[in-house]
């Protein structure tokens, strides 16, 4: 008989059996967010501000160097000019091992490829392209020589001078010469490409890890008491070579990075240590990327390098020290509670609330986080959660003044909403008359408009509702049952106040919520149903945000929008896509205006206006919808009114308006794409005033 067989634990854990350390176990649920805290190793490498460091990697090795420039450390540069933005010298933003050690070579012994240059014209003369950096060129040969030899002598300074070197290592596909094996950064430009020479390849473990052992054995053997930190670069693959989905290869690629290095640290555990910020930036940080979903955020890099300063840094003039991990625990919890205190004073709530899910599980016994935590409930007016929070910690710390004074504060808060908010739904105010709904093409600058209404102390705007379009399609079905409309006695009145209560109800908690008289609910395509809400709500207006159709198609094409099935959205594949869809939705609206029953209920407003004439036309807006002037519009990057939904323009629209985005246009279209969108809106282009003709 087979059977599994369970040894009797008598209820002990994992932990308790193998006398694990807690952060050996893979944490769960919020546990991953502090699970960082903790670290494997015992033995960390010790610097200070005196201690010379040196850099070189991929283009993530910029973001650590502008920051240890920033915060006055003794960071080395030997050279300055093109190339030096990444590193310590000209070897500009260096991705792989190959390409890492080619400049050990270069330094340390003799890098003599086959490729000595490449001529290259960029459309004005003919200039010298080295093979191996990224975007160095010369003008003759001449110079050429005096510049390699000048880079050879800065690498060497920078690398035998140094106490630290800090190594990103970002990628392992390479493009290499097929006659010397010598490695280039990129793919060879399409002038310079030769298929008999160039080719690509997936480089392997093994290669890797040879790699940095030879880079860490010209290392030392020039700077013998040289430490390395080494990092994998958390910066996504721009695309692949491979047949495979960039996804994918992206994940091979630094899991094979990820290992090499694992292994090479272990080898050489006295002189090499690892950092892992690419860790931190994929499980622990929830936003962590630009628009461009590859490179890190500034934000994100000050939490990475801050972590890296609890790591290694202190504040001694003692070198290559070594000291505990529990010691630099506790400074990453005071570091995080100290720098969620100062986010709070500067009212950046989702910062603060994300560091404090960051360390919950290692800060719970702390007073401070406490405290912290229940001043952003107070901050965010969630006067219930605070009040239960106080009387928690209250039993905790029961002779601490402050928790007194917040339980006192605050229940006088819940008190007076208890209090008001049932007058203040009611008072002179039916929310089934007045909703205002904002529409147009996407990125036509509707969500700058909700976000400067919401300022208005009148209004509360949340995030694009987006099933407004979906209870349309049932109130049409409904409204096209004549024979069972009959049958149940359905009139229209009936109805419409059927639908307009099911809609209203879903906004009117957070209308209370925010002590708001008017919702304003903004969702694109709002405008393609602007008449069946007329029908449902006969006091409601519309507000039809148009924007340049080029600019719209431009910024379109950009977005990354699927649909259910996880296919590209139609309209975002293509210019002439775009440009369609523009057209469409546009004329829609137009149309629609003229129809009796929406009459004097909508208004048009151009969103270059809006950039251009902020004050009049938001003046004309608040006129149109009978509400009083409010200077708060103009400040909504200012104002705190509960949180904001993340969407495609929530970034833009949380700072001061500006008019980069402006005839954007002009600097991507090129000739074909100018053709298609004409092809398919110029003519409404030239009926909204955009141009004259077709001549553009």
């Amino acid at each position: 008989m087979v059977y599994l067989y369970n040894p009797d634990r008598k209820g002990l854990s994992e932990v308790q059996i193998l006398k694990l350390e807690p952060w050996r176990i893979y944490p769960r649920g919020e546990e991953l967010n502090s699970s960082f805290l903790k670290l494997d190793n015992k033995k960390l490498l010790k610097i200070n501000k005196e201690t010379k460091i040196a850099s070189i990697g991929s283009c993530f090795a910029r973001e650590i160097k502008k920051w240890l420039i920033h915060n006055d450390y003794s960071f080395i540069q030997t050279a300055s000019g093109p190339g030096t933005e990444p590193g310590s010298a000209r070897y500009d933003r260096v991705y792989n091992t190959f390409t890492i050690l080619q400049e050990f070579k270069r330094a340390f012994q003799d890098f003599s490829p086959v490729e000595k240059y490449w001529e290259y014209n960029d459309g004005e003369e003919w200039r010298l392209l080295d093979p191996y950096r990224r975007m160095i060129a010369w003008e003759n040969k001449n110079e050429m020589e005096f510049e390699l030899k000048e880079h050879k002598n800065n690498v060497y300074q920078a690398f035998t001078t140094c106490d630290v070197l800090i190594i990103t290592v970002g990628q392992s596909e390479i493009w290499y010469n097929k006659v010397d094996g010598s490695v280039y950064p990129l793919v060879p430009p399409t002038q310079i490409f030769n298929k008999e020479t160039h080719s690509f390849r997936q480089s392997t473990f093994e290669e890797n890890l040879s790699n940095l052992n030879e880079i860490r054995r010209l290392y030392n053997k020039f700077n013998p008491n040289g430490k390395i930190i080494i990092t994998v670069s958390p910066v996504p693959l721009r695309a692949t070579f491979q047949e495979t989905n960039s996804v994918i290869a992206n994940v091979a690629n630094k899991s094979m990075l990820r290992a090499a290095v694992e292994t090479f640290v272990k080898d050489n555990s006295e002189s090499v240590f690892y950092f892992p910020a690419y860790e931190i930036v994929t499980l622990l940080e929830e936003d962590p990327y630009e628009i461009d979903n590859r490179h890190v955020k500034k934000e994100t890099v000050d939490e990475i390098m801050s972590l890296f300063e609890s790591y290694y840094v202190v504040n001694t003039n003692s070198n290559h020290e070594l000291f505990n991990s529990n010691d630099v625990t506790r400074r990453k919890i005071n570091y995080f509670l100290s720098k969620a205190s100062s986010e709070l004073d500067n009212n950046n709530l989702d910062k603060v609330e994300k560091i404090l899910n960051k360390i919950s599980f290692f800060a719970a016994n702390e007073l401070d986080f406490h405290l912290i935590s229940i001043k952003l409930d107070i901050r965010k007016k969630d006067y219930y959660d605070a009040e239960n929070k106080l009387l928690e910690a209250s039993k905790r710390w029961k002779e601490n003044k402050e928790l007194k004074n917040l339980l006192i504060e605050v229940k006088n808060e819940t008190s007076t909403i208890k209090e008001s908010i049932p007058h203040n739904a009611k008072k002179n105010h039916n929310v089934n008359d007045d909703i205002v709904f904002i529409g147009g093409a996407g990125r036509s600058g509707t969500t700058l408009l909700r976000v400067m209404l919401n300022a208005h102390h009148r209004f509360a705007s949340g995030p694009e509702f987006k099933a407004i379009n979906n209870i349309i399609e049932v109130y049409n079905q409904i409204k096209n049952y004549k024979d069972i409309r009959k049958s149940y006695d359905i009139s229209d009145e009936i109805l419409s106040n059927s639908f307009s209560t099911l809609i209203a109800s879903f906004f009117e908690n957070f209308r209370i919520k925010n002590q708001a008289a008017r919702i304003v609910e903004k969702t694109p395509h709002n405008i393609l149903v602007m008449k069946e809400l007329a029908e449902i709500f006969p006091k409601a207006k519309f507000i039809h945000v148009v924007r340049d159709g080029r600019d719209v198609a431009s910024s379109l094409v950009n977005m990354k929008w699927v649909d259910s099935f996880g296919n590209p959205v139609w309209y975002v594949k293509d210019i002439r896509n775009a440009a369609k869809y523009w057209n469409i939705v546009v004329r829609k609206g137009l149309e629609d205006a003229s129809l009796p029953i929406l009459n004097d209920r909508v208004k048009l407003i151009k969103y270059e206006d809006l950039i251009l004439h902020t004050e009049d036309v938001m003046k004309d807006i608040l006129a149109f919808l009978d509400e009083d002037w409010d200077p708060n519009v103009l400040q909504y990057h200012q104002i705190e009114r509960g949180e904001e939904p993340v969407e495609s323009s929530t970034n833009q629209v949380s700072k001061q308006i500006n008019s980069k985005a402006l005839k954007r246009w002009k600097k991507t279209y090129n000739s074909k794409d100018k053709e298609e969108f004409k092809s398919e809106a110029g003519k409404l282009l030239t009926e909204l005033g955009y141009e004259s003709n077709t001549d553009w």
